[in-house]
């Protein structure tokens, strides 16, 4: 929360409008958009896909980009979609013309999953889009495999796939009716051995409790959770990533402890992990978001001049990725403390 007077206002009123901003700020996703209903030439306008063989490619913000596969009679079939740079909004057109839109909570920072179970015979069409800026360029890999799973991982994908959904639609109580889903999943498949699928269902739900709900030590426990699993499944970029979100979700509960310097020396601890991690893996990106929350956590401490150097690094992370936006957004945040601590000429 950026810093403020707050003997002036409620400290309720400071709290709300911070999650506002952050919210405006970070998530750039709009209302879904409609797709055009399939027609006569889809079959060849769709990129054909071989089941087991990944097709990768490039794709800018706004674009529609359209696969075709032909599924056999019974079989279920894992759809993965890897997001490169841009949150995909995944469209899913089985062979008797019914469609369902598909997108996980986590925006860019794990693959987008549908589980199609018992499928019927004929061509499923996959239409990807990237609800971003047209200025935008990122890429995505997809692939299709087919696959069997067991009772328990069939009932939990059935949960996935219904959490992706209600997310897609966006709206609150959509959202917690994933959020109950993801947890549901997340319980039935700490009794299977894919740590991968359970790390992806408590991720999932760390960021409902944290964006939705604003459950703060909710969100943190999941993402421990869920951090945990990445490690067993050796996907330390996934880890790093559940890792940041704890530090995320502690830095707003800094803000409603009586006690701060606890809660930021863990913060910071969390942070310091994530950081080693994207810097041996160099993920330029995430290092800056890392950064960003350094000086967010020291913010809410009411720790002003560590916030201003933190600010500072983010903001020459950001400039090295040519992300002009980030960086004059924790430029912005830095000048608002300079001016409320009467520092007018440095904030210039």
């Amino acid at each position: 929360m950026r810093y403020a007077d707050k003997k002036n206002l409620p400290k309720k009123f400071w709290h709300l409008l911070h999650r506002v901003l952050r919210l405006a700020a970070v998530v750039l996703l709009s209302a879904t958009l409609l797709l055009e209903p399939s027609d006569a030439n889809a079959d060849r306008q769709a990129v054909k896909l071989l089941v087991g063989e990944p097709v990768a490619r490039e794709q800018a913000g706004g674009e529609e980009i359209r696969y075709a596969f032909e599924a056999r009679q019974g079989q279920s079939y894992l759809l993965e979609v890897t997001q490169g740079g841009l949150d995909l909004l995944v469209s899913v057109e089985a062979p008797d013309g019914t469609r369902e839109d598909y997108g996980s909570p986590l925006f860019r920072n794990e693959s987008e999953f549908v589980m199609l179970h018992g499928s019927p015979e004929g061509l499923y069409f996959i239409t990807l889009l990237a609800n971003e800026h047209p200025n935008s360029i990122g890429a995505h890999t997809i692939r299709v495999t087919d696959t069997r799973v067991s009772k328990t991982q069939k009932v939990a994908w059935r949960l996935l796939n219904d959490a992706a959904a209600s997310n897609a639609r966006s709206d609150r109580q959509s959202q917690l009716q994933a959020l109950k889903n993801y947890e549901t999943a997340a319980t039935l498949l700490q009794f299977t051995a894919n740590a991968r699928e359970r790390a992806f269902a408590l991720y999932a739900a760390a960021m409902l409790n944290y964006w939705v709900l604003g459950e703060w030590h909710r969100a943190d426990r999941f993402a421990a959770n869920a951090a945990q699993q990445y490690a067993a499944a050796g996907l330390t970029g996934h880890q790093a990533n559940a890792i940041l979100l704890q530090a995320m979700t502690l830095t707003e509960a800094i803000n409603e402890a009586a006690l701060k310097d606890p809660i930021l020396e863990r913060v910071s601890a969390l942070l310091a992990e994530s950081y080693a991690i994207h810097k041996q893996l160099d993920s330029a990106a995430q290092l800056a978001k890392v950064r960003y929350f350094n000086a967010l956590s020291h913010l809410n401490a009411g720790q002003y001049e560590q916030a201003k150097r933190y600010y500072s690094d983010a903001a020459r992370l950001f400039r090295e990725l040519d992300d002009w936006a980030g960086e004059r957004g924790v430029l912005l945040d830095r000048a608002v403390i300079d001016i409320d601590t009467g520092n007018s000429i440095e904030a210039i």
